[in-house]
């Protein structure tokens, strides 16, 4: 069963011109598309499919003409279903792998930062963390307008369950973020499509439902999907993003709550929590 699933154009390479492809990437891991080590890999692949596809179509069409005459295109990101996004990581199994973000996470985030295409992530449910991180290597987004009491949030959550920020999120959401609304991102707010709308996070509000997600994220991808014919989008977000791929190859591990309390315990000369319940156990005899 594939975790990632991939919409080609509906015309092939070899027939009639389509200046514009746009290729659909659906994250398929229910029930809510965890971004597991073998959805990552999968994610990488598909990447590669599109991109390899796309310079065939150039190829087929010619790149001897005027660039407004060449092939763009545009990748749209999206979840299955219409609860989640993604919800993030694979946690407790990622932390089991030392080299999971170095490895594993960081090389899939700057691929799809930098990808050759415009890309447009169509939030179509909930993000959180490592989900909502992906949403924002996107170069534009798409979200429903709140309707009938529904409403799907973009979170960082990490705070809520004693995860640091691995230094590619801390560098990443310095990046993408809003300043203004960064400190509240980092504390683990619960952000609205209307308030992300409000602070610029998302570009486009769409009719809430499937149809109208799409139909929005399209219509970015018909805009803005002929300025990749030019074969320089990935480069230009290469260069701009430079901090971000720096920060992919830090070696310098977050600090995790427990190895945070035992730096405590060295600097202040306090006890050690197993020493403090022994000492409270023997003061009750």
């Amino acid at each position: 069963m594939s975790l990632v699933k991939i919409t080609f154009p509906s015309t092939p390479p070899s027939s009639s011109p389509n200046l514009n492809p746009t290729y659909v990437l659906t994250l398929s891991s229910p029930p809510d598309h965890r971004l597991t080590e073998s959805l990552l890999a999968e994610f990488g692949e598909a990447l590669n499919a599109i991109e390899k596809d796309w310079w065939v179509r150039r190829r087929e069409q010619g790149t001897d003409k005027p660039i407004k005459n060449q092939v763009g295109g545009a990748v749209i990101v999206r979840g299955e279903g219409e609860k989640f996004f993604s919800n993030g990581l694979d946690f407790e199994n990622s932390v089991k792998n030392p080299d999971f973000h170095p490895t594993v996470f960081n090389p899939l985030y700057l691929r799809l930062l930098t990808f050759p295409l415009v890309t447009i992530a169509a939030i179509n449910g909930h993000a959180f963390a490592g989900g909502y991180m992906i949403a924002l290597a996107c170069d534009f987004r798409v979200m429903k307008k709140e309707a009938a009491g529904r409403k799907f949030w973009c979170c960082m959550n990490e705070i809520d369950f004693g995860a640091p920020f691995p230094v590619l999120f801390a560098t990443a959401l310095r990046g993408r973020v809003p300043a203004r609304v960064l400190r509240d991102t980092l504390l683990g707010h619960r952000f609205t499509s209307s308030e992300l709308y409000a602070h610029g996070v998302v570009d486009v509000l769409s009719e809430p439902s499937d149809e109208g997600l799409m139909g929005a994220a399209q219509s970015l991808s018909d805009r803005y999907g002929p300025k990749s014919a030019g074969r320089v989008w990935g480069s230009i977000k290469q260069d701009i993003w430079s901090d971000i791929r720096v920060s992919a190859h830090s070696h310098f591990p977050p600090l995790m709550g427990d190895q945070a309390e035992a730096r405590a315990e060295r600097t202040f000369g306090l006890k050690k929590q197993d020493e403090e319940s022994k000492s409270g156990e023997r003061a009750k005899l």
